[in-house]
């Protein structure tokens, strides 16, 4: 019986995982298809907002800033990562409508295909973003090894607001419009372009509570600083999302007959 079990496990888990696969192959080539650069154009897109935003603010707030482009392109692929993410998550339910009416989908793969994907796109841009800190003069130290940790909290954190909004806009469509004009602002509210000492200090408390300032911040003080992040906002973030992830997806998959009937 046990191996009886064991063998329905794995067939499970291998359904899964090619599932998985196929899809987030799929999302690659339908975002991309038809375009001379391909994948390509995922980081094209941070170069062309690191321009902009260089010639726009170099001479005021750059001087204040060591490796000013390094420091613009860091923030730029991890808060194009987080709108990528909620913008795409926010739909999926919608634009895999016929996925989702399938007996058996498991619903709740959709969140993680979407963040896996768009991860993707951060991941090229990485490695320009360190060859950005080595052309600035940054030696890079042993204190990189812990980059992965900020990688992995982003990632679970994307994780849940994709979850948490893809089960949202299903009963209330209003919450794609809500969320450009939230993630338009956020944009402005994240120290992207500009360092947190400019910050006033009576507005402090409300950028704390935005978890991307601390995700962005973290990346910046190993790569650009060499030092360790900040772990208590860090790990708070970390608890508060894996309290929360498991009761979202469990949500996600039991209300997926629900789902149903509203698409």
């Amino acid at each position: 019986m046990s191996n009886f079990k064991f063998l329905c496990n794995n067939r499970k888990h291998r359904f899964y995982r090619d599932l998985f696969r196929e899809l987030v192959l799929r999302n690659i080539k339908v975002r991309y298809r038809g375009t001379l650069l391909g994948i390509a154009w995922s980081f094209f897109y941070s170069l062309a907002q690191l321009v902009v935003f260089y010639m726009i603010f170099a001479s005021s707030l750059g001087e204040r800033i060591r490796d000013y482009p390094s420091y613009i392109f860091i923030g730029l692929i991890s808060w194009t990562w987080f709108t990528s993410s909620l913008f795409q998550a926010v739909d999926t339910f919608a634009t895999n409508r016929e996925l989702t009416r399938q007996p058996g989908f498991p619903t709740v793969i959709l969140p993680f295909i979407i963040v896996f994907t768009t991860m993707i796109d951060f991941l090229l841009g990485l490695p320009l973003a360190l060859i950005f800190v080595r052309i600035g003069g940054i030696e890079f130290r042993l204190v990189i090894l812990a980059l992965p940790l900020i990688f992995a909290i982003q990632f679970l954190l994307l994780l849940l607001l994709s979850a948490l909004l893809a089960a949202i806009q299903v009963n209330l469509r209003d919450m794609k419009h809500l969320l450009n004009i939230m993630l338009r602002l956020g944009f402005f509210l994240t120290p992207i372009f500009y360092e947190p000492s400019i910050i006033p200090q009576k507005f402090l408390p409300f950028y704390f509570l935005n978890p991307m300032f601390h995700v962005i911040k973290g990346y910046r003080m190993i790569l650009l600083d060499g030092q360790l992040p900040e772990l208590l906002p860090l790990i708070s973030i970390l608890v508060i999302v894996l309290l929360f992830l498991p009761f979202t997806l469990k949500f996600l998959e039991n209300a997926k007959y629900q789902f149903m009937e509203t698409l």
